[in-house]
């Protein structure tokens, strides 16, 4: 394990040899869950929750630089339909989603909120429809008979709806990355609930709505200053003449 005192030398020695060069040097570490892959619950349903952990930055030379954590969720399933059944045309509109919360027991940690998708859709809708297809119902007084489809109904669809957020911790913006730091695992936590509305200015109407399931992953992107092997080289070729300088007062002294 290097010194503070010489990991800052060796840094700043570096820094100046790879400007000379004209490259900056960095290394991307890159952690991920997968639902998919890695729980075989998925995909979930809006209200599951579960847990799961990724790799802390684990580099007894180079220091940790950022962090950036990502986070994508895709829905797999799901609609909400409103199928008019007043005798006058109107307008009606129907959402759907699920909203996913992704924390973690690291102080420092962003909190990551997706929405997906907050699929919205609003329309114009005919008046009913004669001779719809669907199951006849009594509903508030009258008898219905909804098919979910055909200009008197507006329906959104889910399936293959994406999100994504990033959000990112950095050492030179005063963030602290210690936590971050170590060889142990860091637990992150993740919750859903639904989201699925209509309304309407007609009378009378029925919904049908199917809830989505989700998939997500999550991405820890650690970054250091780890130099390139061609800066590596470089750098050695620097420090060789100190090196037998010091080897030389060394041997004059004894």
């Amino acid at each position: 394990m290097l010194s503070a005192t010489t990991k800052a030398a060796l840094l700043a020695l570096l820094v100046c040899v790879c400007l000379a060069v004209g490259r900056a040097p960095a290394t991307v570490i890159i952690y991920t869950y997968d639902s998919t892959v890695d729980d075989p619950r998925g995909p979930f349903s809006f209200g599951e929750s579960g847990s799961f952990s990724l790799p802390q930055y684990n580099d007894p030379v180079w220091d940790l630089e950022t962090v950036t954590v990502t986070v994508t969720g895709v829905a797999v399933s799901g609609y909400n339909v409103f199928d008019s059944e007043s005798d006058v045309p109107g307008w009606a509109e129907v959402s759907l989603g699920v909203d996913i919360t992704v924390t973690s027991d690291t102080p420092s940690a962003p909190v990551v909120t997706l929405v997906i998708p907050r699929e919205t859709k609003r329309q114009d809708v005919a008046a009913d429809e004669a001779g719809e297809a669907g199951t006849e119902v009594l509903f508030l007084g009258h008898t219905v008979n909804a098919d979910f489809a055909g200009a008197d109904s507006v329906k959104v669809e889910t399936d293959g709806a994406a999100d994504a957020e990033t959000v990112m911790l950095a050492k030179a913006a005063g963030d602290d990355l210690s936590d971050w730091v170590g060889t142990g695992q860091i637990t992150w936590h993740f919750a859903s609930s639904l989201h699925a509305t209509h309304s309407s200015n007609v009378p009378l109407g029925q919904v049908e709505s199917e809830p989505p399931q989700f998939n997500f992953t999550a991405v820890v992107r650690y970054e250091n200053l780890e130099p390139e092997p061609a800066s590596l080289l470089l750098l050695a070729g620097a420090l060789a003449p100190v090196l037998v300088r010091r080897r030389r007062r060394r041997a004059a002294r004894a």
